[in-house]
Parts: C-alpha cells; structure tokens; sequence
C-alpha cells in the first residue's frame, strides 16, 4: 500500500507539473533575425560586448566546450560572421564587464570557467582591433590558475560604489558544487589580473551552472539544476543570506539553465531562464513585485519553433544596429552548435516592454513635429551657442517617413577634425519622428579635452544621406 500511494504521489506531482506548463498564458514565439558560424563542437554559453563609441562594432562573445583542439572563445560580429577564436580545454561559461583599471588603463574584461585545466581565465578586449587576449596572472599558485576541481558556472559583477569586478564561480565536482566562490579581480602590478578569494558560501544538493549579476540592484542569481533559482546580495560586504527562491514551476520535468537579464534604467527590466526540456525561456520581473522586490511570478514563456533551444542565454537593452534598434537576445541552438540572435522587439511584441536603456544622450520636444523644408528625413540645425566653450548644443528634427509612419528611424551624429578624423561619436541610436537636443561638451571618444579650432559635426539618416555643419571650439 505504502509503495502504491508513493506512486500515485509522484504521479500527481508530474501532472501537477505538466498542468502548470499547459496553463501558462500568452507564449511568445520568435524567429531569429542573424545566426552566428557553427563552432566544432558544443557552442554553450555567450556574452556580449558593446563597442565603447560604434555600438555595430559589438561583439558576440561564445564558448565552445569541446576539449583539446575543439573548445574554444569565440568572437562574432553582429552579422554572424567569426571575428576571432580562440583554443581552450573545456571552456564552459563566460561573462563580460566592462572598465577595469589594468596597468594605467581603462579596459573591458571577459572572464572564463575553464573546466579541465582548473582555471579563470581572464581576457582583455581591445576596442581598436576588437580582439580577445589572455591576461590572466602568470603566478601559478594564485586562485585563478588553480581553482577548485571543475568550474563550471560563472558570473561577473562590478560594485558601484568603489569599481570592484569580481567573478562568481561554481563547480561540477562533487566535492565543491556545494559552495560558490567569490573571486576580487585586481592588477597583478604587471599589467596582468589576479584572483583574491572574498567569500566562499551555500549549501547546494545539485549543480549549479546558470548565474547572472544584477550590479545596478545589487543581486545576484543562481540557478541550482532540478531545484529552482536562489537570489543573494552580490557585494560580499553584505552577507551571504538567501533573499528568495523561485522558478520552481516546472523543477520536475527539467533544468533552468541559462540567466540573462533585461535591463532598463529605471531599475525595471525582466529576467530570463533558459529551460531546454521545454524548449522555451521563462521570463520574470527584475524589480520582483510591487512592494515584493523579492517576489519572483512567472509571468510569460518564449518559444523558437524552428530550432532546438540550449541553456546558452544571453540579452541586452542597449541599442546596437540597425537590426537591433531595441536590443538583442541571444540564444544557443543545441542542433545548429550555434547562437541565435533575435530583435528584442520581436521578443517583446505586445506582451513585454521595450525599455530606454540610456544608450542616448538626447532630449527631445517633440509631441508633434516640425516638418523640414526639404524632402530629406531631417534636417539638421546650426549649433548653439557657436563659437562656443566649455560645451555646445546641437538641435536636429526628424521627419516622418513617407511610407514608415512614426516608426523609428536609426541616426548617427558625429564629430570630425579638419583632418577628417572622428573626434566624438555622440549619437548613434533609432530614434522616432521629432525634435531632438543634443549637447557636445567638447571631448573626444577618449574623454579627453579636444583643442581649440575648427569642427564639423554630421548627421546621417539613411536612405535619405547626410548633413554636415561647421562650428568652432574657442579654449
């Protein structure tokens, strides 16, 4: 009798669980808009990386966890095609953050779980050439070079208040999966980066792979396979307690995998669990529920019907191209050993927001729109005061388009040198029919001071060309 109602328990567990899958409403299924080139063997997880002043300069960076000759780092435009890789022994997870202080400079960090060589690697990525290389520490005994036995998951974080990057790492090994270790990134003195151990903390039955910061909030999340998702603070200074647990909807019939979260800057966004035995992305508030900032509801799923959906997930809310005026997804093809890129406005459709992310730095005054006297889709203004000192505005408006209505239409504004070299990438977004301001405060893409003399700013509206005016910066 007993081993009966056992069996009669778990299977009401299982439908329980499958009733739960069934009665989710309003699923949003998508098609991709790009694919990244196949890797050799098991593409697995993927970041990306905003070009400081040309965001369709990004970049998709991707594992590929095969081993010996196989795995590697790889790095892809937003079109697809391979842009560099790099050979690794198991790479598993990677994450990127961006303004780390390495050797007198600025630079942008990726970080990578390295499973059979017991390492964090971490690259530098150069804005110039766009390309990846190894800075990890020399020094073999340091926690970077000889961490514990498999890494496996990992995040990165960068704490407001003082700039400190840290990685968060988990492990496959049976020995260590029931802890997390925090690692403070710093420069070795060398022009390298080294590992110092902050914290080491859980209690975890299961592996744990899928891991995202939020650094702006302040959290972190961690996805422990076949048991939910646990939500901690992520500077170390505040403590190791548990803030919630979610996510368990559907812990019976598979793994949440995959984090990724949906940022606005208003604090709100969404956040996304991969979960391949349904194929599908659950999506979740960032800011948790009104008054409950802790409270997590399922509130929608996403489905690709054309491909078999992985654990690999990553998303964005910054403006890149074009193609992804909105933001971009991206999600591992298991089949296709590949990553899908999709528009966040094709995710979001009528269900889930579409965010200002901050990517711009203009106003706007437009409820209507003032119409250009030519037929061109904008016209640009002469800057304001000029000459000028310390910074300038400079007004443009934008036309509705004869067939495209009040949809957005993508601008870039630029300044130049008499030479014809650019100083200032100051715009380079979708914006809507309207009125817009947008201040120069006369450095360059540097953050440098530019010289006195003669510039010229130009602002291009594709189909209908580009615009150009001079203007003087008197010190």
């Amino acid at each position: 009798m007993v081993r009966e109602y056992l069996k009669m328990t778990a299977v009401s567990f299982l439908l329980s669980a499958s009733l739960m899958l069934a009665q989710t409403t309003n699923t949003i299924t998508v098609k991709s808009r790009v694919s990244t080139s196949q890797v050799t063997s098991d593409a697995d997880d993927a970041a990306v990386w905003m070009h400081p002043t040309d965001p369709s300069k990004s970049l998709i960076i991707g594992t590929d966890k095969g081993g010996s000759s196989n795995g590697g780092l790889f790095a892809w435009n937003l079109d697809g095609t391979q842009k560099q890789r790099i050979s690794l022994n198991h790479p598993n997870n990677v994450d990127i953050r961006f303004g780390f202080k390495l050797g007198g400079q600025t630079v942008d960090l990726a970080a990578v779980s390295i499973r059979d060589s017991r390492q964090v690697r971490i690259f530098k990525i150069d804005s110039g050439s766009r390309k990846l290389s190894d800075v990890t520490t020399l020094d073999t005994t340091n926690v970077l070079n000889k961490t514990f036995e498999s890494p496996y998951g990992l995040l990165m974080y960068k704490r407001p208040s003082d700039g400190s990057v840290f990685v968060i790492v988990s492990s496959r090994h049976t020995s260590f999966r029931d802890k997390l270790w925090q690692i403070r990134l710093e420069d070795d003195g060398i022009g390298r980066v080294k590992g110092v151990v902050v914290r080491k903390f859980g209690d975890y039955k299961n592996v744990v792979e899928g891991m995202v910061a939020d650094d702006e909030l302040g959290f972190f999340y961690a996805s422990e396979e076949r048991v939910g998702i646990h939500k901690y603070y992520a500077d170390p200074l505040k403590g190791n307690a548990r803030l919630a647990f979610f996510a368990t909807e559907d812990s019976l019939v598979g793994n949440n995998e995959g984090l990724a979260l949906y940022k606005c800057t208003n604090g709100t966004g969404y956040l996304l669990v991969a979960h391949p035995e349904t194929r599908s992305i659950k999506v979740y508030r960032r800011e948790g529920e009104k008054g409950a900032p802790h409270q997590h509801r399922l509130l929608t799923r996403i489905k690709d019907d054309s491909s078999k959906a992985g654990d690999g997930l990553e998303v964005s809310s910054r403006a890149y191209s074009p193609i992804f005026p909105y933001g971009v997804m991206i999600w591992h093809d298991q089949a296709g050993r590949n990553f899908r890129l999709y528009a966040w406005e094709d995710v979001a459709k009528k269900i889930l927001s579409i965010c200002d992310s901050g990517t711009t730095s203009v106003e706007t005054d437009a409820t209507g729109m003032s119409d250009p006297a030519s037929g061109a889709l904008a016209l640009l203004q002469q800057n304001s005061p000029n000459p000028f000192n310390p910074e300038t505005e400079i007004r443009f408006v934008l036309k509705k388009a004869p067939q495209g209505g009040a949809a957005p239409v993508w601008v870039k504004l630029t300044i130049y040198n008499l030479l014809g070299e650019e100083v200032r990438n100051l715009l380079n977004a979708p914006l809507t029919p309207g009125t817009y301001t947008v201040r120069w405060d006369a450095k360059d893409n540097k953050g440098l001071s530019a010289g006195s003399g003669i510039y010229f700013y130009q602002l291009r509206v594709p189909p209908s060309g580009i615009e150009t005016r001079r203007m003087v910066l008197l010190r």
